[in-house]
């Protein structure tokens, strides 16, 4: 029952999307939100997952990770321990990474090859812009998947196309995750995202 619901919900969702643009409006639907704003000229797609276990959130970055390619900036914000780091091994399995992927924290930036290279960043522990340009931060932007934790805190150096996503701790298993794309690019990588 609920499939259909949901189908039916996707059709409609599909419908006031291709034939009202035209107009201001937000929709809701199976925790994706549209809103588009033509008199300022800014379109945002919102889609809100809710996790139940760290198998359901690697389980999405996969979903996520089998979408990117080089180039794809994806940044991640959030609570510590919100599951920002197996999120990425997720996105690491759908890009088909084997290998072990582990928090860069100390070591700023962790590489992972395979058919799509990944680049796996966390800025947490940086003092200044200047740190994140002197390890070589923009040799990374054109040839890697990149996977930024903590990117709000360098936001100035990020590059204008960027996928944001944000982790909440309900409670001790649950987790909240919030896709925020503000591009057409972006938002058809978010249509294909499942648990």
């Amino acid at each position: 029952m609920k499939a259909k619901f949901r189908k039916k919900l996707a059709a409609h969702y599909q419908l006031v999307c291709r034939f009202c643009p035209l107009y201001i409006y937000s929709v809701t639907i199976c925790g994706i939100i549209i809103t588009n704003d033509l008199e300022n000229r800014m379109s945002m797609m919102e889609v809100v997952f809710k996790t139940q276990n760290l198998e359901q959130t690697e389980k999405l970055g996969k979903s996520l990770g089998k979408t990117l390619v080089k180039g794809d900036f994806i940044a991640l914000t959030g609570d510590l321990g919100a599951g920002k780091t197996a999120f990425t091994k997720g996105i690491a399995r759908g890009l088909g990474i084997e290998d072990d992927v582990t928090s860069p924290t100390f070591t700023i930036i962790n590489e992972y090859m395979g058919h799509v290279p990944l680049a796996h960043m966390d800025v947490y522990r940086l003092d200044s812009l200047q740190e994140l340009e002197n390890i070589g931060f923009d040799d990374y932007l054109d040839g890697y998947v990149v996977v930024m934790e903590w990117a709000d805190k360098v936001k100035e150096l990020l590059p204008d196309d960027v996928l944001w996503i944000d982790f909440m701790v309900l409670d001790d298993f649950h987790r909240e995750i919030r896709f925020l794309s503000d591009s057409p690019y972006y938002d058809s990588k978010l249509r294909e995202l499942s648990i």
